[in-house]
C-alpha cells in the first residue's frame, strides 16, 4: 500500500512537471537569458582580450631584455676590443724587443694580462694550421704552399677573440693557396 502512495506521488509529480512545460515562457524570462548570453559572450571576450595583452606584454617584455642584452655585450665589446688592442701592441714589443730584460717585463705584463683575460672570460682563438673559417677570420693575404696546407691559415696576423662565447675580433691571417690559383698577368 505505502508503495502505491509512491507511486502516485510520483505520478503527481510527473504531472506537475509536465503542466510547467505547456505554460508559455514569459517574455521576461526569455529576455533575461539573452542578457545573460550577451554577458557570457561579453566575458568570453574580455578574457580574450586580456590574455592577447598579456601575451603581448610577455613578448614586449623579452624583446626589450634581448635588445638590452646585445646593446650591453656591444658597448662592452667595443671596450674590450681597446684592451686587446693593447695586448697585441705589447705582444710586437716584446717580439722585437732585444733587451732582455725589458723584454721579461713586457712578458710579465701579458702575462698578467692573460690572467686578466681570463677572469673574464675572453678567449683568445686557436687557429693556428687549421682551417680558414671566414666566421672567425679575415684573410689579409694569401702564400702558395704545398699541397696539404692549402686553404689552411699559415700565419696569424692579429689573433681573434671570443666574449662570452661570441665573436668580438675576427683573427687576421694569412692563407695557404695552390701555385696556379694565383693570377698572372703576361
Amino acid at each position: 500500500m505505502k508503495s502505491e502512495e509512491k507511486n502516485k506521488d510520483k505520478e503527481v509529480n510527473f504531472v506537475e512537471d509536465e503542466s510547467i512545460e505547456d505554460k508559455s515562457i514569459e517574455p521576461e524570462a526569455i529576455t533575461e537569458q539573452n542578457e545573460l548570453d550577451e554577458c557570457k559572450q561579453k566575458q568570453e571576450e574580455y578574457i580574450s582580450l586580456l590574455k592577447r595583452a598579456q601575451a603581448d606584454f610577455i613578448n614586449y617584455k623579452s624583446r626589450v631584455l634581448k635588445e638590452t642584452d646585445n646593446f650591453v655585450f656591444e658597448e662592452q665589446k667595443i671596450i674590450i676590443n681597446e684592451f686587446i688592442l693593447f695586448r697585441e701592441t705589447l705582444n710586437r714589443a716584446y717580439t722585437s724587443e732585444t733587451n732582455e730584460l725589458v723584454k721579461s717585463h713586457i712578458k710579465e705584463l701579458l702575462n698578467n694580462f692573460d690572467n686578466i683575460l681570463t677572469r673574464l672570460d675572453i678567449k683568445q682563438l686557436n687557429l693556428d694550421k687549421k682551417d680558414f673559417d671566414y666566421n672567425f677570420c679575415e684573410c689579409c693575404g694569401k702564400k702558395v704552399v704545398n699541397e696539404n696546407e692549402v686553404n689552411k691559415i699559415i700565419d696569424i696576423i692579429e689573433n681573434g677573440y671570443l666574449y662570452q662565447n661570441k665573436l668580438i675580433k675576427p683573427a687576421k691571417v694569412i692563407v695557404g693557396i695552390k701555385e696556379e690559383w694565383l693570377c698572372h698577368k703576361k
